[in-house]
């Protein structure tokens, strides 16, 4: 019977409804009748979007709660099609808002997924809940992410349930937290933008008074210690705050690993998508003021006066000390180390000045290595990279130097060569680690990155570079081979090197008296001259100047990357029990005060490269000064 249905349902009009009620009145069974598919003639009516047919229905009596094989209501099929007044008309009908099919389903997360945004907000006016989740974790709102529709995502943060929407935990591909803030933060950053603006509520005064305020929210931004994951919890974002807006001591992160935390923070992935009107966001920007001023700024600036006091020392010891080849024309002899035949041949005693120096290198050379021990605890695995291995490395080699292993050395304070000879390495080691050091402070950093773009490039073209030097040092070690700087293949490519740079030495190097081949030897270094010294080094430099324009162009959005990164990497070092008094739910800043000091501004400008007057200026990019008059005058009005 029911397959008469459904050429009614594809004309709808006048002539077949009054078909429709003269079927309902000859044969009532035909309400409660199901095809192949547990459908009833009000699914098919739902699904096809017939609403004067589900009118007449439902005035028949037709079961509104009544499920089909995939557990679909007829509210759900109609939400499933996009069909906004099929659902309205059930909604009026009163149909039940949250049916969830055999996949726990709801015509929330049908709607949302095939991306019917005027369902949706339909179904929100109705107090549909967005908590509920389907079998893979998702609410409606990582529906519509994951689908790809943007409409659906921007209507959910749009409605009053939006902070609900955004308390949800699933797991990615790789086993990490996520949430829809973070995908938001990689797939729709306009969306995202529009959650910052709801995070960021300025007060009712005027824009241009002193008492102007905003409060920024931080639950969804700065969410380490966030519980989500269970529709019950996501309805209750504000259970780990106490009521001045500080963590409370049951509050727990979602992970013990510090350089997780890292990686998987919503302020590092903006920066690894490059998602620079993200970055640039007031909220973002008070989010890293907040993070520097409460530890950052007194974390990082102690390892750095720490680092300095030590290099100083370390560059001071090894000016003063003087070289053990000073004395190279002295030989041990009767069983005498090197070090007591200077001492018994020369007048040499170690002054008070380089010992006190040398002791204060091993304290706090031992108190840097103590601290690294300490992030190995922490960052695990994690903590290895190069640029910790550099400090390993001048650590020890500054410790093997100043340490005496005779006590010889403790009077005289000679070092043996092989001593001397990581001095060299440790004193170029300690200087690459300060370069390292400022090089996470904006203000400098972008020109190391410079430096580090035109070397990855180099790199690249080492390769070409390095076969052209091999051709020719084989070349002149072939025709030259008589003359001292070409005697060996090895020394050959030294020397080829060196006259890439301009160090031609043509008169000293190519005389005629010398040369056994000398018209063929000419011929070649005037071949070495154009292809070496005119088109590769031509080349270099026009690769060079590629690299560093590409960086001048994302300028902005380097120093964003960085400054997070220096936030982000400070706190990971931050022991947990400390780290934790610093997160806040909500903080409020002032714009218009300009109380800071000039310490705090001179602070600012080391880490923001801005002083706090700019940074304040960065808190109206969304709204020109008309849109922030009309704001304050409408709350003017609200208030009356």
């Amino acid at each position: 019977m029911l397959s008469s249905w459904f050429g009614l349902l594809s004309q709808g009009n006048n002539y077949e409804i009054s078909v429709v009620r003269e079927l309902i009145k000859r044969k009532e069974k035909v309400i409660t009748d199901e095809d192949e598919f547990s459908n009833t003639a009000l699914h098919l009516a739902s699904l096809a979007g017939q609403n004067r047919v589900v009118e007449e229905l439902l005035q028949a009596g037709a079961n509104i709660e009544a499920r089909n094989c995939d557990g679909w209501t007829p509210l759900g099929c109609a939400a499933a099609k996009g069909w906004e007044e099929t659902v309205c008309i059930l909604l009026d009908a009163n149909a039940q808002v949250d049916p969830k099919d055999r996949t726990k389903t709801t015509p929330l997360h049908l709607c949302s997924s095939r991306g019917h945004a005027g369902v949706v907000e339909l179904l929100l006016k109705w107090h549909a809940s967005v908590v509920q989740r389907d079998p893979n974790g998702r609410n409606c709102l990582d529906l519509a992410i994951d689908n790809g529709n943007k409409d659906v995502a921007m209507c959910i943060v749009g409605s009053v349930k939006w902070e609900d929407a955004l308390r949800n935990q699933t797991l990615d591909l790789k086993g990490n937290r996520d949430t829809p803030m973070r995908k938001l933060i990689r797939k729709m950053p306009e969306v995202a933008e529009k959650v910052f603006n709801r995070c960021s509520q300025a007060n009712s005064h005027n824009p241009d008074s002193k008492a102007f305020e905003i409060t920024f929210y931080y639950e969804f931004l700065d969410d380490a210690y966030a519980q989500g994951g269970s529709e019950a919890l996501s309805s209750s974002g504000d259970s780990i705050f106490d009521e001045e807006n500080k963590l409370m001591d049951t509050a727990k992160p979602y992970s013990q690993d510090s350089r997780v935390l890292k990686q998987n923070h919503p302020l590092m992935i903006m920066a690894k998508n490059e998602q620079e009107d993200l970055l640039v966001h007031p909220l973002v920007s008070s989010l890293l003021m907040h993070k520097w001023w409460s530890f950052a700024l007194w974390v990082y600036y102690f390892n750095l006066l720490v680092y300095c006091t030590f290099l100083g020392f370390l560059t001071v010891y090894i000016c003063s000390t003087d070289p053990p080849f000073q004395y190279a024309d002295l030989a041990p002899a009767n069983g005498m180390t090197f070090c007591e035949v200077v001492e018994s041949t020369h007048s040499v005693n170690q002054s008070t000045f380089a010992w006190i120096v040398k002791y204060l290198i091993i304290i706090l050379a031992g108190l840097k290595l103590i601290i690294e021990l300490f992030q190995i605890y922490n960052a695990k695995w994690q903590y290895f990279s190069w640029e910790n291995l550099i400090e390993w490395l001048t650590y020890i080699s500054a410790l093997l130097l100043v340490i005496d292993f005779e006590k010889c050395q403790s009077r005289t304070g000679i070092r043996q060569p092989w001593q001397w000879q990581l001095a060299a390495v440790a004193i170029f080691l300690a200087w690459i680690e300060l370069l390292l050091f400022i090089r996470k402070l904006p203000r400098f950093g972008i020109y190391v990155v410079m430096f580090t773009n035109i070397c990855n490039t180099f790199m690249q073209f080492f390769p070409v570079f390095f076969l052209f030097i091999v051709a020719f040092a084989l070349t002149f070690y072939v025709l030259l081979k008589n003359q001292n700087e070409f005697r060996s293949v090895p020394w050959s490519m030294l020397k080829t090197s060196v006259m890439l740079i301009g160090e031609l030495e043509y008169t000293g190097v190519f005389q005629e008296n010398s040369m056994y081949y000398s018209q063929l030897t000419i011929i070649l270094f005037i071949f070495f001259m154009i292809f070496m010294n005119i088109i590769i080094m031509n080349l270099l430099v026009g690769l060079a100047v590629d690299d560093i324009k590409a960086v001048q162009d994302q300028a902005v959005l380097k120093r964003l990357a960085m400054q997070v990164e220096l936030a982000l990497d400070v706190e990971s070092i931050v022991p947990q029990f400390l780290r934790r008094k610093f997160v806040r739910k909500s903080i409020n800043v002032k714009p218009n005060d300009n109380s800071n000091s000039r310490l705090k501004n001179l602070l600012l400008m080391s880490m923001f490269m801005s002083s706090s007057t700019d940074f304040n200026k960065a808190l109206y990019r969304n709204l020109d000064k008309m849109e922030v008059q009309q704001d304050y005058q409408g709350k003017r009005l609200n208030r009356a």
